[in-house]
């Protein structure tokens, strides 16, 4: 759990109790922070409850893999699908954030990057603007 602790420090420090993240990280995460963070992957439905409470939090946490850490972080716990939807880049959701007039913050945290939109962002809209090849092949 030490490649996870940076992350769930600055979220607990942070007071968010709620995030999207990738599916290695999200139930990770849950269990690490003993449940006061909650975590899920928009892009696997493995407990609804997890993703109607995060959906309802005004303040949610988005998890993405650091870029410039990614080889560590693979190497540290093994490659993983790290993205949350699978498709959705840091860079996606921060250009879907501007187009969308969302003003967000962002913080790197061990080997993630948290994003924290100053608004609830609904997950369909998200994922109905990811790009339809990426959707279908995982490429982008």
């Amino acid at each position: 759990s030490r490649w996870l602790q940076p992350l769930t420090d600055v979220l607990e420090h942070s007071h968010v109790r709620a995030a999207y993240s990738g599916y290695w990280v999200a139930y990770a995460l849950t269990f690490e922070s003993h449940g006061r963070v909650l975590a899920a992957d928009p892009g696997t439905d493995r407990y609804p409850p997890y993703l109607a409470a995060i959906a309802r939090n005004r303040r949610q946490a988005w998890v993405f893999p650091r870029p410039s850490t990614l080889s560590a972080l693979n190497a540290a716990v093994g490659a993983h699908p790290w993205l949350p939807d699978r498709f959705l880049t840091l860079a996606g959701f921060r250009t879907y954030l501007r187009r969308h007039d969302i003003a967000y913050r962002s913080e790197n945290a061990g080997y993630f990057t948290i994003v924290l939109p100053a608004s609830t962002v609904a997950l369909p809209s998200v994922a109905a603007a990811l790009p339809t090849r990426s959707r279908r092949t995982g490429t982008g």
